[in-house]
């Protein structure tokens, strides 16, 4: 079956003067693009990863953080962009063989498209390697590392950032991926440490600020003050605050 590709293209501002393209696939080959991310459900990434993974949130990802000394928090510069179609070419013949054929369903402008379905998904495997030499690494010194995308999250209680922060961005630089060093945060637990939008110094919480927004936002909605369009994202909002209980 010969499927049109096509995505709409949209600019969202990433407050910095700069820009991240989302591509949003047209009806049929998002209908197909879900019909394969079906089957790459079977095969599991590295364990470390907890981004759009079935059975896996921010919550599981950010639970592996709870009561750390140090929480050190570095985003990859560009994930999706820098996952060329060269990348996804030996991701998919290593853990995919038979989606070879849908590689032009896959990818888009010569790399994974930020808005498929399947993306987030295939990106997981993309660092497959690197997963498994960080976990490894973490545990010489009793540290954690979880992945979420394209946020990388190590907690530990023996101080030796740069130490951490040397290994990561020399392994990662030679899997072709490069750290946002005005993304990397370092957080004591004498401070409020969040892991994926989750406080997790003692046990998970949501920020105050959000349960404050939650709470006034659900008093409109109960009034029938608040924008109908807006209500099944304040919903959504209700729905994070559950996933944290």
């Amino acid at each position: 079956m010969n499927i049109e590709i096509s995505y709409t293209h949209h600019k969202i501002s990433k407050g910095n003067g700069k820009y991240r393209y989302i591509y949003a696939p047209n009806e049929k080959l998002k209908e197909r693009q879900n019909e394969i991310l079906q089957e790459m459900y079977k095969k599991k990434p590295h364990p470390a990863n907890h981004g759009f993974i079935p059975g896996k949130s921010i919550v599981t990802n950010a639970s592996h953080h709870i009561g750390r000394t140090y929480i050190l928090s570095m985003d990859i510069k560009n994930f999706f962009p820098s996952t060329t179609e060269d990348k996804v070419v030996k991701i998919l013949t290593r853990f995919f063989p038979d989606q070879l054929q849908n590689l032009p369903v896959l990818t888009y402008l010569n790399h994974l498209p930020q808005g498929a379905p399947t993306s987030p998904y295939i990106a997981n495997f993309a660092l497959y390697d690197f997963d498994e030499k960080l976990s490894l690494y973490c545990e010489t010194f009793d540290a954690t590392y979880t992945r979420y995308a394209d946020d990388i999250v190590i907690s530990f209680d023996e101080a030796k950032v740069s130490e951490i922060l040397n290994f990561v961005n020399e392994n990662l630089n030679n899997e072709n991926y490069y750290l946002s060093f005005k993304k990397t945060h370092l957080a004591h637990k004498s401070k409020r440490q969040k892991v994926t939008g989750i406080v997790v110094n003692e046990k998970l919480s949501i920020p105050y600020e959000i349960r404050n927004n939650i709470r006034a936002y659900n008093h409109l909605i109960r009034n029938n003050k608040f924008n109908q369009d807006q209500i099944p994202w304040a919903m959504g909002l209700n729905g994070y605050l559950e996933m944290t209980k």
